[in-house]
């Protein structure tokens, strides 16, 4: 009997586990779990399952944890118990069960009985690195034969398993995988990897380079978790291999390192929304091209036959209100009543003469298909609330991309001679909702002068401004800084935390053997300089996170990161000053923007360490890759060092992602060969980091 068709069966003869777990929470069934050792702290995720009161999560993130040192925590429960007991352990699958001690009152996930369709929408929930949050990421499975199924031996070398493994003898050379292409990160092992439906189709388990490069793994949730509850295998007794390299090691009490600017946050009423400023109406029109757009043209044209002269049009006033932790405001116009109802997220404009009525739904989800469900209601009955019949306010099925979690469906218009219209739009976009209707109680030739006027700037408002797409520049600039009520302080800075050490031996065997031999000749030769060559072992990397712009900064480990407030940047240096690794992290408004500044103060700064020779670091162009949100740009920099006129050598990376600018750079004065041996391998893992490991791993 296949392992599938078990899977089958054991649905059959456990509906509770099917029925317990509610469309799009399966997340509140997803825990961290933590073990305390004497070189620090194990962590991973877990879930519920076969049923309340028991945890599943990768073996090698638990094993060797002594009796009392195991404890699991639930985020949307907020409770932490101990483990009670290590029920059993799966080898191949290397998957383990828990007996917790104290019910936490979650329900059990369902698991798939099919393979994952790969194209499908994917999440992973779990606590990465120092994530003290549950975060949910999308997860793309790697294409291949056999649904992409494949087996640890076939898609590693040996050489791969060795490193990861080493002795330990589990997962197996046959352990059944499912690749995956994106990020799993430390922490992540065990980590439930959802369908659409909030179904586990696979558990996070590893990858190479502490999950880094895309070179991943998960486990099939329908191939070895029907059988875990009866599984004979051992417990291992020790601490895995892969914890060390991949799962779970965490350093005590990290280090903080603040990047030294703060995030503007805009002051809200409880009572209701701030005045986030104004914009005249026709500055509005022109910032979304509307002269260009025959679709909207009819707005402008309208508005000059009622309003001949600019100066009369320029007194149109659109008002921004912004809710309680909304990122952009929501506008109206100026002259009419507005009112906020927090129990629907909902701001109402009533037209001067009341004959037009303008509706804005916010809704943050849990998950796409939340924010889509329940959004949609509380715009329906938002409007059925108002006496607005909202029958007809539904989202057509194939209006919906799934894949992409994306909905942007405006409804067609109905006849312009009915006195009763409402027309409205919704968006949604992973978690954030947003729905909008405009309703009238006239047709447009028997409203007055003041309420069509009025109806202009609420059609434009609701199917134009108010999007969940960024406003344009135009719009934010005409918002006065004072009208904003900026808190300059208000929000805690970006800041690098010390999450985790790798030591240099392992990042040696698992990049550089596949990309580069003269980086390991170069590592051999000096680690072959050593006055011990057992010393090789101490040397490590620490990795550091940005929580808030997802940055992953590796760095020597035990070199002090300090913020230069002149350069812009963190920045360490040994020797004297003569090497100096700095990295700059900067948050902007859009990639066209990040493009264009390119860390404007890192990079200007560091041109002026020296004269270069050729090119200079501000002719770094970065190359703009718009459909995945990227831009890159990197490279040598040599001249003479203008303080000591010495030789100067400069690595520089600039990189762009999700609005995020990410600069590294490596300076030297003087020669390599000029260090003490122990600086040159500094220098080098300097290198290493600024090249191969500094990156958007966090998000």
């Amino acid at each position: 009997m296949s392992r599938w068709l078990v899977l089958l069966l054991l649905c059959i003869s456990m509906p509770t586990v099917l029925l317990s777990q509610s469309k799009g929470k399966a997340s509140h069934s997803v825990v961290q779990i933590r073990c305390a050792t004497p070189d620090g702290d194990m962590k991973a995720t877990g879930f519920i399952w076969p049923e309340p009161g028991y945890v599943v999560t990768a073996l090698h993130a638990i094993a060797g944890c002594a009796p009392g040192k195991g404890l699991v925590y639930s985020e949307s429960a907020k409770k932490e118990t101990l483990i009670a007991t290590y029920l059993t352990a799966d080898l191949e699958g290397d998957l383990a069960l828990l007996k917790l001690e104290d019910d936490l009152g979650l329900p059990a996930l369902m698991i798939s009985d099919m393979q994952p369709a790969l194209t499908d929408a994917h999440i992973v929930w779990g606590y990465p690195l120092a994530a003290e949050q549950m975060i949910g990421l999308r997860i793309e499975f790697a294409l291949g034969l056999d649904a992409g199924a494949t087996t640890l031996g076939r898609a590693f070398s040996s050489a791969d398993l060795a490193k990861l493994f080493r002795n330990q003898g589990y997962p197996k050379r046959n352990t059944q995988i499912l690749r995956v292409t994106t990020t799993i990160q430390p922490g992540h092992s065990g980590a439930p990897i959802l369908d659409p439906k909030g179904r586990v189709v696979a558990i996070a388990d590893g990858g190479l380079l502490g999950g880094w490069r895309g070179i991943n793994w998960s486990v099939p949730a329908g191939v070895y978790l029907p059988d875990l509850p009866n599984s004979t295998d051992p417990f291992p007794s020790t601490i895995s291999e892969q914890a060390n390299l991949f799962s779970a090691m965490t350093v005590r009490d990290p280090i903080t390192v603040a990047l030294g600017q703060t995030t503007p946050k805009y002051r809200t009423d409880q009572d209701g929304p701030a005045h986030a400023g104004s914009v005249p109406f026709p500055v509005a029109l022109d910032a979304y091209g509307i002269a260009e757009d025959e679709d909207l043209s009819w707005i402008i044209d309208d508005l000059i036959d009622m309003l001949p002269t600019q100066k009369s049009r320029d007194l149109l006033m659109l008002t921004g209100l912004l809710p309680a932790g909304a990122d952009q405001p929501i506008f109206v116009p100026e002259r009419v009543k507005f009112t906020y109802d927090p129990a629907f997220g909902s701001i109402e404009a009533l037209s001067t003469d009341g004959s037009v009525r303008q509706v804005t739904v916010s809704y943050e989800g849990d998950d796409f298909e939340d924010a889509l469900a329940k959004g949609s209601a509380l715009l329906v009955d938002k409007l059925t609330a108002l006496g607005i019949d909202a029958r007809t306010v539904t989202v057509p099925e194939n209006e919906i991309d799934r894949q992409l979690e994306f909905v942007n469906y405006v409804a067609p218009f109905g006849e312009t001679d009915s006195p009763l219209a409402t027309n409205f739009t919704v968006q949604v976009n992973g978690p954030h909702f947003s729905g909008r209707a405009l309703h009238r109680t006239k047709t447009t030739k028997d409203m007055t002068d003041t309420d069509y006027i009025d109806y202009l700037m609420m059609d434009f408002a609701t199917f134009d401004l108010n999007s969940l797409a960024p406003l344009e520049n135009e719009i934010w600039d005409r918002l006065d800084p004072d009208d904003l009520q900026i808190e300059q302080n208000a929000e805690e800075p970006s800041a690098l935390t010390l999450v985790r050490r790798i030591p240099l031996a392992n990042v040696a065997l698992e990049f550089v053997e596949a990309q580069d031999f003269e980086w390991k000749e170069s590592l051999v030769g000096l680690k072959e300089q050593l006055d011990d060559p057992g010393d090789f072992d101490a040397l490590a990397f620490d990795i550091y996170e940005d929580r808030l712009t997802g940055a992953t900064i590796a760095v020597p480990s035990g070199l002090p990161l300090a913020w230069d407030p002149a350069l812009g940047a963190v920045k360490t240096s040994i020797g004297d000053g003569s090497v100096e690794l700095a990295i700059a992290v900067e948050r902007t408004a859009d990639l066209a923007t990040a493009a264009d500044r390119k860390l404007a103060k890192f990079v200007e700064q560091i041109s002026t360490h020296a004269a270069w020779t050729d090119q200079k670091p501000t002719d770094c162009k970065l190359v703009e890759v718009p459909d995945d949100d990227l831009a890159t740009c990197w490279g040598y920099f040599e001249g003479t060092d203008r303080t000591t006129d010495e030789f100067a050598d400069l690595y520089l990376a600039l990189d762009v992602r999700n609005n995020v600018l990410l600069g590294t750079s490596v300076y030297i004065v003087g020669k390599e060969e000029d260090l003490t041996k122990q600086e040159a391998i500094t220098y080098r893992m300097m290198l290493i980091a600024a090249e191969h490991l500094t990156d958007f791993a966090a998000k």
